[in-house]
């Protein structure tokens, strides 16, 4: 991680079904169109846990189950990426 990139490895062992509908992508899942999309991050304030925006996803690497986003504190209040 950058100030401007975050880069995310997909570990499908610690994958979880929020849901159960069954729907784990398998290694190497073609993650095309998903750029644009956003990346929440989970965060802690004392005994606060909450999501928030962590980025924009940018690009994705199916062969290395990795994703990189833009970081949103690099998005401007018109919604352009000033890194």
């Amino acid at each position: 991680m950058t100030n401007e990139q975050i880069k995310t490895q997909i570990e499908h062992d610690a994958l979880i079904d929020p849901f159960a509908l069954g729907r784990i992508p398998d290694p190497g899942y073609d993650i095309g169109g998903m750029s644009g999309g956003p990346m929440i991050s989970l965060l802690w304030s004392g005994s606060l846990l909450y999501w928030a925006l962590g980025g924009v996803i940018s690009e994705g690497w199916p062969t290395l189950d990795l994703i990189i986003a833009h970081s949103a504190d690099g998005i401007t209040e018109l919604g352009t990426v000033r890194f």
